[in-house]
C-alpha cells in the first residue's frame, strides 16, 4: 500500500478483477485507451496471471476508506518499468462515478511521488489521444510536457487521431512540491 488514509493504491489482487474488468469495458474508459478491446472474465483472468509475473508492468488499485470500508476508485498502470535507465510509462483510469472530483490530480501526485521517490525514476511518460482534452489538461497541470507525437496512431469514430507523448522528469516534479 502506498499513500494516505484518504487516498492510496495497493497491488491489484484477484478479488479486484471484476471491478477492474467493468472499468476497462466502460465505453468512456475504452475510448481513451490505446487498446480498445473489451475483455471477458476469461481474458481478464489470463491477463492478470501474466501481469502478476511481470517485472516490467504493475497494476495497482486506487482506493479510499469510507466508514471503515475500502472503496475502489480506479486503476494505476505502470508499464515498461526500466530500472537501468530509470524510465517508465504511467496511466490512470478512474471509475466513471468518481470522475470530476479531483481524484485524477490527487492520484497523479501520489503516483509521481511513488515513481520518483520510491522507485527512483528519472522520467515518467504517458500517451494521450489528441482528442482527450480533459486528460491533456490534467497532465499539463501536473507538469508533463509534450515530447512527441505518434501521427494518426489511434483510430476512433471512423478516423485516425494523433497520440501525444508527454513526459515528466524527476527534477521538474520534485521542484514543484
Amino acid at each position: 500500500m502506498y499513500g494516505t488514509d484518504e487516498l492510496y493504491f495497493r497491488i491489484m489482487e484477484e478479488r479486484d478483477l471484476e471491478p477492474m474488468r467493468i472499468l476497462h469495458n466502460d465505453p468512456s474508459t475504452l475510448y481513451n485507451l490505446t487498446d480498445i478491446t473489451p475483455v471477458n472474465e476469461v481474458m481478464q483472468k489470463k491477463w492478470f496471471e501474466s501481469m502478476s509475473q511481470s517485472k516490467s508492468s504493475k497494476r495497482y488499485v486506487v482506493c479510499t476508506k469510507q466508514g471503515g470500508s475500502e472503496v475502489i476508485l480506479g486503476l494505476v498502470r505502470f508499464n515498461e518499468i526500466d530500472f537501468v535507465n530509470r524510465n517508465m510509462l504511467v496511466g490512470l483510469d478512474i471509475m466513471p462515478q468518481f470522475r470530476g472530483q479531483g481524484l485524477g490530480t490527487k492520484t497523479y501526485k501520489l503516483m509521481c511521488d511513488y515513481c520518483f521517490k520510491e522507485l527512483n525514476m528519472h522520467k515518467v511518460t504517458l500517451y494521450v489521444g489528441n482528442f482527450n482534452d480533459r486528460g491533456k489538461h490534467l497532465y499539463q497541470k501536473m507538469g508533463f510536457k509534450e515530447e512527441g507525437v505518434l501521427k494518426e496512431a489511434l483510430y476512433r469514430d471512423g478516423k485516425y487521431h494523433d497520440c501525444i507523448i508527454m513526459s515528466l522528469f524527476r527534477r521538474d516534479c520534485l521542484n514543484n512540491g
